[in-house]
């Protein structure tokens, strides 16, 4: 074995006993796979009966960490297979509902100021701008 500044360590927590904490029985796994220097954990391990933390070393982890390769379970994800759909463009109910006259309305201030006078036999106010001319328009519709 190869004496190395860095290894791949699981971080246990132990169970507590009379006067400490004991090795054997560990509660759980505080931290998975994961790469510490040697010191620290010797040195955690050493006051394991007052820390209540034990740090396992994992030899084939270090070993391809050493060989700089993933040392964590990698996940294998299923094949991606691309699905190609054909884009339908529904029309609007505003484009199935349009009638001639509305296709053919004017645009300007001034076409849409004499479609109001014809219509109604009143003319427009002059404030009113295309967005007001419009509405009325619609309304007359109604």
């Amino acid at each position: 074995m190869i004496e190395t500044q860095m290894a791949v360590y699981k971080l246990h927590k132990l169970a507590r006993t009379n006067g400490g904490f004991d090795r054997a029985v560990r509660i759980g796994l505080e931290r998975d796979l994961h790469v510490v220097q040697v010191d620290y954990a010797e040195q955690i391990n050493a006051h394991s009966q007052m820390n209540g933390l034990y740090y396992e070393r994992n030899e084939p982890a270090t070993k391809l960490y050493l060989e700089k390769k993933p040392f964590k379970s990698v996940k294998e994800y299923a094949e991606f297979i691309e699905v190609k759909e054909e884009e339908i463009v529904l029309p609007t109910i505003k484009d199935t509902t349009k009638s001639i006259e509305e296709e053919s309305l004017p645009k300007t201030r001034d076409e849409l100021a004499k479609l109001y006078e014809k219509k109604t036999g009143k003319k427009s106010k002059p404030m009113w701008g295309v967005n007001k001319l419009t509405q009325e328009l619609e309304l007359l519709k109604q």
